[in-house]
């Protein structure tokens, strides 16, 4: 039996646990337990899944979040799906950054996990309602966490499951953050340089493995979102419309770089319309100089990686939206498979928003070495994500809960006949 004190300082330890409850509170506030609509989002009042095979055609769905919150509806609290689901991978989210950040440092693990739980990517994601890919967005630092370990020569099986199962995770959840793992898989190798450590051959074995694992694990969708013709439906008229736009004073690269640009943003508080333009520009460069901070004084070759999927998201994030970034974005929506997916190329910017949660917070710590106070700049750091998308701070109001029509619950009661 262990002792009362061995509990108290067990649970002592952990006490920063408490941060993704703290900031899922800030983000939705008096709506934390109240029903919910978004633009994409609406509760549903059947379980959902046989609904949407039906829709599609019986061709592909992506059921997993049904799935998992289907026991919510049963007790009657399926309209709190939306907003538990996040807490719950946020707690989860926080565990992993824990893990990959590593060392001792609280005043790390809680600025790195501020700065990915409460940014323009999730708050944009969040008033639209996507909840797939708020979801996989979410479990980004799950799937980093046994890639990087992959990619530093650990070919054991527990990191090959590791990456198997979270990159079909949130590509279950949302078929972009397929492409988008694909992705950061092809950028961890190139900055790591694994096979320098365990062989080509015995890399390519392993990565072989991993390749059919997923087309394994993910056929049942894969195969449905191919033949159903979806994303050959969609095209440059798409690509157009859903492009990031530019704002008086403001063009679209520059939204992209401050994560920023999703083609609905006229429709929410932002702060580059609510600040005067030469404030967020002040800003938008501390946020991009503090990121260079953690290039340039962090060590571990990791910054690398991080900084490249930075380089990699503001490419591919701005994409149709400028003269730079157009060719290579429009050769790759035009000529690799499934990227016409991307007709919303604002998706890009999750990988933007990773890199400044891990590349800042490292370039803070390493210039409070030099000071005596050891909170003073990570306190300066705190305010300044929590001013930067201050409009996340209960949604400014702009959610409010909903009752269904009654019409809803007499269609719901004869489709349970």
């Amino acid at each position: 039996m262990r002792s009362a004190s061995t509990i108290a300082a067990y649970f002592w330890s952990k006490w920063d646990y408490i941060l993704p409850m703290f900031v899922w509170v800030m983000i939705f506030g008096q709506n934390a337990f109240r029903q919910l609509s978004f633009l994409d989002f609406v509760p549903y009042v059947v379980y959902p899944a046989w609904k949407a095979l039906a829709l599609k055609g019986h061709l592909y769905n992506f059921f997993l979040y049904d799935l998992v919150t289907a026991p919510l509806y049963l007790v009657g609290v399926g309209a709190l799906a939306f907003q538990l689901s996040i807490l719950l991978v946020m707690c989860i989210a926080y565990h992993f950054i824990r893990r990959l950040v590593g060392g001792t440092s609280r005043w790390m693990w809680m600025m790195v996990a501020l700065f990915f739980f409460f940014n323009p990517f999730v708050y944009s994601e969040l008033v639209a309602g996507r909840i797939g890919i708020i979801i996989s967005y979410l479990l980004m630092p799950v799937y980093v966490y046994y890639l990087l370990y992959l990619c530093k020569g650990d070919l054991s099986r527990k990191a090959i499951i590791g990456v198997v199962i979270s990159f079909s995770l949130s590509g279950t959840l949302s078929p972009h953050f397929f492409i988008l793992n694909m992705i950061l898989l092809v950028i961890a190798t190139f900055a790591l340089r694994p096979w320098e450590k365990v062989g080509s051959q015995r890399l390519l074995g392993a990565y072989m493995l991993i390749v059919l694992l997923l087309l394994a694990l993910n056929a049942y969708w894969l195969q449905g979102l191919v033949f159903s013709g979806e994303i050959s439906r969609i095209g440059a008229d798409d690509r157009a419309f859903f492009a990031p736009a530019s704002s008086p004073g403001v063009p679209a690269i520059a939204k992209v770089v401050g994560m920023w640009g999703f083609w609905w943003d006229s429709g929410y508080v932002t702060t580059y319309r609510a600040l005067p333009v030469w404030a967020w520009y002040g800003l938008l460069f501390v946020l991009v100089a503090l990121m260079l901070a953690g290039v340039v004084l962090s060590a571990g070759s990791e910054r690398w990686f991080f900084f490249s999927i930075w380089v990699v998201g503001v490419i591919l994030g701005t994409g149709a939206s400028h003269q730079w970034t157009a060719p290579f974005f429009d050769a790759l929506f035009f000529n690799v498979p499934f990227f016409r997916g991307f007709r919303e190329s604002y998706k890009f910017v999750a990988l933007i928003a990773l890199a400044y949660a891990f590349l800042i917070p490292a370039g803070v710590m390493a210039m409070q070495k030099k000071m005596r106070s050891r909170i003073f700049l990570p306190a300066l750091l705190v305010l300044f994500i929590v001013l930067y998308t201050y409009p996340m701070i209960g949604l400014s109001g702009q959610v409010s809960d909903q009752e269904y029509p009654s019409s809803y619950g007499q269609v719901d009661d004869f489709l349970k006949m």
